[in-house]
């Protein structure tokens, strides 16, 4: 009986730490104060394709990129890139409007216009 009683206290004492370092991390805070990217440019276009560049947030761990075609309203998938640049192939003939935010661990910035781009 002692030993199953143990293993119970053990049991509690796990989630015990658990519940703590959880609620522990409710308190941490990132480096990154999550300001948009700024001086986004065009650096490559084809009729369908389009890259750009930014500068890089000081702290950001990522950056989310994503376009709306405005003939039908449809929005493209949000890509998560690393880098402070990013390539979008495969799209068809007509008006983009590109978006732009950062990542900061669990925050993210407000998102900023890329660009307005018409491809032919």
């Amino acid at each position: 009986m002692f030993s199953s009683s143990r293993k119970g206290w053990a049991g509690l004492a796990a989630l015990a730490l658990f519940l703590t370092l959880l609620s522990l991390q409710s308190f941490t805070t990132t480096d990154c104060e999550c300001t948009p990217p700024s001086n986004g440019t065009v650096t490559a276009q084809t009729d369908s394709s389009a890259s750009f560049s930014w500068d890089v947030v000081s702290g950001a761990t990522a950056y989310q990129v994503w376009y709306v075609r405005q003939a039908d309203s449809y929005t493209g998938p949000v890509s998560t890139v690393s880098a402070a640049a990013v390539t979008f192939n495969g799209l068809s003939a007509g008006r983009y409007v590109f978006y732009l935010a950062t990542e900061c661990g669990v925050e993210v910035s407000d998102f900023v216009v890329l660009e307005d781009l018409i491809l032919e």
